[in-house]
Parts: structure tokens; sequence; C-alpha cells
């Protein structure tokens, strides 16, 4: 394995869309703060989906943020260099003499207990912080913790039963095997942790995920503007409905999700049916809490 990170900026753009204007402002911002580096989008004309039955599924249900969940990963094992997700904007120069490589982005969330249905309670009312590979991570090629993620979603498959999926995101895959090696979710500090480095949310993060109120700071790199592209509409709209109680605790954000619960499930059934929708609610009740329904 080879130490050298190359001067490549790596990006997944899967499902032959239209980018929006944000995305290209986005992408624009790379070659502005870093015009020495190699921008390289990677699609299915250069990426092969079948590699992975965890990617072939996910892209045989135009789950394209999914399928980027996995094909980063091979990418950056192969090639190495630095991978941003299209909805993460530079705002200074990427100075690699400065950020000690290799790394791993955080950002706050609220941290699920798979032990009940309630939060846990961190040291800020709940909020910690979890590893989001997509806002920015660096590696040479053939690094050993690229292999074990890479290892992990080969034991995975994307489809769970007829009709629904597995919603885990790799900020979930990524963030409780990293916590296994040390990680602290409640530390608001750069943490080492087996040799890469994971810098807190004011560093790739930019506007806090719970609050949306700006943390940049001098030592502010970029901004994730969190275009939830894995989200559909109606799923969005849940979304934003529930961003009003993010920020208020977690105790007042669990009760905003009991209360669009209903909600939820209306759309659902309109737009899927009562039996599928059944079909995920007792999944969800068997304790699988990241289940999402198909067209």
């Amino acid at each position: 394995m080879t130490s050298i990170i190359p001067k490549k900026i790596h990006y997944c753009w899967f499902g032959n869309g239209d980018m929006s204007e944000l995305e290209k402002k986005c992408i624009a911002s790379w070659g502005k703060f870093c015009p020495d580096y190699e921008i390289k989008q990677w699609d299915e004309k250069n990426f092969d989906i079948k590699d992975c039955k965890y990617a072939e599924q996910a892209y045989a249900s135009k789950k394209w943020a999914f399928v980027a969940d996995y094909a980063r990963f091979v990418i950056l094992f192969k090639e190495g260099g630095i991978y941003f997700d299209t909805d993460v904007e530079l705002v200074k120069m990427f100075d690699s003499s400065k950020i000690t490589m290799p790394f791993f982005s955080s950002e706050s969330c609220y941290r699920y207990s798979r032990d009940n249905f309630f939060y846990k309670n961190g040291e800020q009312n709940g909020i910690e912080d979890a590893v989001n590979p997509g806002i920015g991570m660096a590696f040479p090629a053939e690094h050993p913790i690229l292999r074990e993620v890479i290892e992990k979603y080969k034991k995975r498959e994307f489809l769970i039963g007829n009709h629904l999926y597995d919603k885990t995101t790799v900020v979930n895959i990524v963030t409780d095997m990293l916590i296994k090696k040390g990680f602290n979710p409640s530390k608001k500090d750069i943490q080492y942790v087996d040799g890469i480095t994971i810098y807190p949310p004011e560093f790739f993060s930019g506007i806090d995920n719970i609050s949306k109120k700006d943390i940049r700071t001098i030592n502010t790199i970029a901004i994730h503007h969190g275009a939830g592209s894995w989200l559909s509409g109606k799923e969005k709209n849940i979304v934003l409905m529930r961003k009003k109680f993010k920020g208020k605790g977690a105790v007042v954000y669990l009760i905003g999700c009991m209360l669009t619960m209903p909600v939820q499930f209306y759309y659902e059934c309109i737009q899927y049916g009562a039996v599928l929708t059944l079909k995920k609610y007792f999944y969800f009740a068997k304790g699988h809490h990241k289940v999402g329904i198909l067209n």
C-alpha cells in the first residue's frame, strides 16, 4: 500500500439525471480552490455496477445515492484521492499541508439507540457526531479501512423481500465501524482513530446538520448543503416537517417524529398501497428501523 494520496477529486453521478444549479456550483468550487487537482466523474460508463450485489440491487432500484455509498470506497481503493458528494462546496483552498491525511469528516446527528425507541442522551441533548464519508474523505489507494468497508458491503443486500429496501446509509455503517475502533461521537474535536484523522463538523460541514445554523470558523474548508438525493419528494416533505423540531432537544425531536408519523403513514399508503406500507411498519416493529418502500 502506498502512502501517497494523488491530487484527484472523485465524485459519483449515477442515473444519467440532470445536475441542479447547486451541484454545478459545488463542482465548480473544487476546480476553483483545487486548480491542480484532476476532477473525475464516476458513473455507469466507468464503474462496474455488477461488482457487488448490494450496488447492483440499488442501481436496479434507481437508488443512485446508495450505489455511490459503495462505489466511492472501491474508487478510492483502486485510485486513491479525495471524495466529495456533489452537494459539498469548497470555500477555501484545500491545503494538503495543513490537513492531516488520510481523513474522514463528521457532522452532527441524533444517535439512535438500537436498544429501544428512544435516543441516547449525549453531551448536547442527544446530539453527537457521525462520520459522513460523502462530505469529504481522502485516502491512498489500497488503504485497509477502505477494504474493510468494501467487504462489509459485499456481505449486505439492498433488497429486503419484495418492494422493500435497506435504508441504512454509509454514515451508519462507517460510524458504527469507527466507534468500535475508538471514535467518540460525543467528542467535539479532531480525533485520531486507527491512523486516520477524523475532523469535526466545522471543517467540512459548515452548516450544523441539526440546527441548520452557520458553524463556519477559520478552519472551515467546505459547506455541506445537504441535498438529500436519496429521498423521494414526499420523504423530503416529511424531513422538512421534522426539521422544525430539530435543535430543540432529543425529546422534542422524538415527539415531532411521532406526531409526523401518521402523515408519513398516509403518504406511504397513497403512494405505495396499504399492504406494502403495513409490511414496512411490521419490519419497523421488529426492530428494522431503516426500511424503505420501492415504487
